[in-house]
């Protein structure tokens, strides 16, 4: 019974970090977006800087940081699941940056039942993850960056009966400003990551992601990525998404944002398979305290195959 239960709750988990192109296989938290930017994007930003919430884009670009940033970000998503994410960052003087972020994804009170339909037993499930990333600047054109990650897992079967893990899980990125409208991005993502249950270990593929942000103008920004995952040694897959952000510049700045990925395409045994393409859009607020302060409150909605996921950010620049 406790294996059927922790089975169900896999699936209830990986069906919603989703239309993850690699579902089913471990650290699916680690590869979703985390704001409304991101995801309005979709999450091509791998060069292209976000207050409040780089970090998770690339740790290269937590050098390009100038003041405290705080961002703060809420999912709402069907069927009693929940995702939050927290961030926080600040320059560390003269070229470089810190910030430490937390991320949690969960599930409670789903009913469990058997195939006479009778109910068994109330489960839930909490996914979760912390992480610190440091970059620093070697000049206007090139910075580099690293974060660590520290992961833990939870499901609370019927009776008090627990089951938790926990693992490690490590980024590198690198930032190039090939000129002043144009960025290129590389990260080596979940780089010798795992969780560890008991004796056991399952390991989290590994991404290979690197992406151009370009800005036509000073109202346009235009970007692209690639995503390489390798799942084992028969299955290679690949994602691309793109994207476009343009700054209508009223009295306090609004921002409409529009994007498309793959959500599946695999190609097995040089053998290429379905593919399918997700939309993105979302819209942006900047605006100004009293003290100078910046305020971004971001709106995302992502078209999936379970429906609609709608996000809201917050992103802090404090003077």
């Amino acid at each position: 019974m406790r294996l059927v239960a922790i089975n169900f709750l896999i699936l209830l988990m990986s069906s919603f970090l989703l239309a993850d192109y690699a579902g089913g296989y471990p650290g699916s938290i680690l590869r979703h977006g985390v704001s409304a930017r991101d995801i309005a994007l979709s999450g091509a930003t791998i060069a292209s800087y976000e207050d409040g919430f780089t970090a998770f884009s690339n740790p290269a670009m937590i050098a390009m940081k100038k003041e405290l940033t705080i961002g703060s970000s809420l999912f709402f998503l069907p069927n009693k699941i929940n995702m939050q994410a927290f961030s926080i960052g600040r320059n560390l003087p003269p070229n470089a940056g810190a910030s430490i972020s937390f991320i949690h994804f969960g599930t409670s009170n789903i009913l469990a039942i058997n195939q006479n339909e009778e109910f068994l037993e109330e489960i839930s499930f909490h996914d979760s993850y912390a992480m610190m990333s440091f970059g620093i600047n070697f000049s206007q054109y090139f910075s580099i960056g690293m974060s660590a990650k520290m992961l833990f897992q939870r499901y609370n079967l019927s009776n008090n009966d627990k089951i938790s893990s926990d693992g490690i899980s490590l980024d590198l990125g690198i930032l190039s400003s090939i000129t002043e409208n144009l960025d290129v991005g590389i990260k080596i993502d979940n780089f010798s990551g795992h969780y560890k249950w008991g004796e056991n270990k399952n390991i989290i593929p590994m991404r290979i992601i690197s992406g151009i942000s370009y800005f036509p103008s000073e109202s346009i920004l235009v970007a692209f990525q690639h995503e390489m995952i390798d799942l084992n040694k028969n299955l290679l897959s690949n994602r691309f998404s793109g994207a476009a952000e343009y700054k209508l510049n009223y009295k306090n700045p609004v921002f409409l944002r529009f994007g498309v990925k793959q959500v599946s395409w695999a190609i097995i045994n040089n053998e290429e398979k379905e593919l399918l393409v997700q939309p993105t859009a979302g819209l942006g607020l900047e605006f100004e305290s009293f003290n100078k302060s910046i305020f971004k409150l971001d709106y995302a909605l992502e078209l999936n195959r379970l429906g609609v996921t709608n996000l809201i950010s917050l992103a802090i620049k404090l003077k």
